[in-house]
């Protein structure tokens, strides 16, 4: 979490009124000589969280990649011989081992099966006695186990990922925006493009966290009847794309600012009913609600101190400073409260309205499917969720071939 809060040195009382303005006005001559200096400091310290941030999503491309090797029969697990996932599909439902996932609802800590059944048991035992047979159990039943664990466990982590880095874009929007305020000036394009670079950070994690949503949704689909070519189609897509960036323009970078000045409670607020609304409100104040108070008192406090400096009446301060104060203690109250009184409907239209609005909303509901047990209808989110190209493509085909037709008529 950054720490985003801007100086208030040279803002002492003065003997009179005449005085106190007089102060002002050089106050805000020297500020606004300063800004240049201010905006550089700034934008090396965006820089610097950027860059950590680019370091983690970059691993879970990396990490995105050994899932799509393993899938497209690259490489194998763990030393296990490498085979395309379509050959062990085929070989389990040949010999119906198939293993059972474990309900959406109780899916944690890498563990995407249920323990090997009984009749499954039995049934290795029996082909274990040819050789050829047990080579093969040998690598398709631990490579299908792993995939499971591995790439439930890169959906959870990605979602993360996403969550941060979603926060993060609107901390930086925060700085700028109290920059601009204090100084009376704008912000260069040095600076900006630092909110722009984070906000396709920002995307791209999104696009791993419902790239991997969908892969889970698809894997799902293929264990219940589903054509595996859906799971090879997307891996093939995912390495053609996943460690893209998509491009994000400073006038984009600019109007999100702009709409977050205008109504951060709002937006935070938006984030949590819908967040709230996809993962329960167990797991949504366990792992996500605290970040999201944070970033919310760090913008309130960047634009409340920004806003300092245009009150020169020292009792007029002193009470802003007070209002400042009182809001601090109970932002998270004031999150909830005003979540509640948007409702869901209304949360996901003030998101949609913010550029690559529609992104996040989609990407909330494809999260919301999938921890729901609705895994098709997962797969069908996620292709809203991402922008043109090779993964909404394999998306495109694994929701319509990823699921046996009882599966898709529900």
């Amino acid at each position: 979490m950054l720490g985003l809060s801007l100086s208030l040195s040279g803002c002492g009382v003065g003997a009179d009124s005449a005085k106190t303005e007089r102060w002002a006005a050089e106050s805000r001559v020297a500020i606004a000589k300063n800004a240049p200096v201010e905006d550089e400091k700034i934008k090396e310290q965006l820089e610097y969280h950027r860059k950590r941030s680019a370091e983690i999503v970059g691993k879970h491309a990396e990490q995105a990649m050994t899932s799509n090797d393993v899938i497209l029969g690259v490489k194998g697990f763990n030393n296990l011989e490498a085979a395309p996932f379509d050959q062990h599909v085929a070989f389990l439902r040949k010999h119906k081992l198939m293993p059972t996932p474990v309900p959406a609802n109780k899916r944690r800590m890498g563990k995407f099966f249920e323990q090997t059944s009984k009749e499954n048991m039995d049934r290795m035992v029996a082909l274990s006695r040819d050789a050829q047979a047990k080579k093969q159990l040998g690598v398709a039943v631990p490579t299908v186990d792993a995939l499971g664990a591995y790439l439930l466990k890169e959906q959870e982590g990605t979602t993360g990922v996403s969550w941060s880095t979603e926060l993060a874009a609107m901390q930086y929007a925060a700085m700028i925006v109290a920059f601009e305020h204090k100084t009376e000036s704008k912000a260069s394009d040095a600076l900006v493009g630092e909110l722009a670079q984070m906000m396709s950070l920002r995307d791209q994690a999104r696009l791993q966290m419902a790239t991997h949503t969908a892969m889970l949704a698809s894997f799902e689909g293929v264990v219940h009847g589903g054509d595996p070519k859906a799971v090879m189609d997307l891996a093939a897509a995912s390495k053609k794309q996943i460690n893209e960036a998509p491009k994000v323009s400073l006038e984009s970078a600019r109007e999100f600012a702009r709409q977050l000045s205008k109504q951060s409670l709002d937006i935070a607020a938006s984030l949590e009913a819908t967040m709230r609304a996809a993962h329960g409100d167990a797991e949504y104040e366990r792992h996500y609600q605290g970040e999201l108070v944070r970033t919310l008192g760090e913008i309130e406090k960047a634009e409340g101190e920004a806003s300092l400096y245009t009150i020169v009446d020292q009792t007029q301060k002193r009470a802003r400073m007070a209002e400042l104060e009182a809001l601090a203690k109970n932002v998270k109250e004031r999150l909830i409260e005003r979540a509640k009184s948007l409702g869901l409907e209304k949360a996901e239209s003030i998101l949609s309205a913010l550029p690559f609005g529609k992104q996040i909303v989609s990407g909330i509901k494809a999260v919301k499917a999938l921890v729901t047990g609705h895994p098709r209808e997962a797969l069908a989110a996620a292709i809203d969720a991402v922008p043109p190209g090779p993964i909404q493509e394999g998306m495109k085909s694994a929701v319509n071939i990823g699921f046996a037709i009882e599966k898709r008529l529900r």
